[in-house]
């Protein structure tokens, strides 16, 4: 049992994954509690961005999955 890992991750969902990360790192930054725009913090401002991006990015990379039946006999 030598394998990579648990299960393969497709590459869209690794680079989704990445995305996400590095959205959620610069959205805790500490600068982002000290810019205000609107009179509410930036903080406030990109999470509610993500929260309205990160289900769409979800959406687009489920609906351009291909059926199982293409994915096992095209790597066959």
């Amino acid at each position: 049992m030598a394998g990579r890992g648990f299960f393969r991750l497709e590459t869209k969902y690794a680079v989704s994954l990445v995305i996400y990360l590095v959205v959620v790192v610069l959205i805790f930054m500490p600068w982002t509690t000290q810019i205000k725009v609107s009179g509410m913090v930036l903080q406030g401002w990109l999470m509610g961005l993500f929260m309205f991006f990160a289900p769409l990015l979800s959406l687009l990379n489920l609906l351009t999955d291909r059926p199982e039946s293409q994915k096992r006999t095209q790597s066959m």
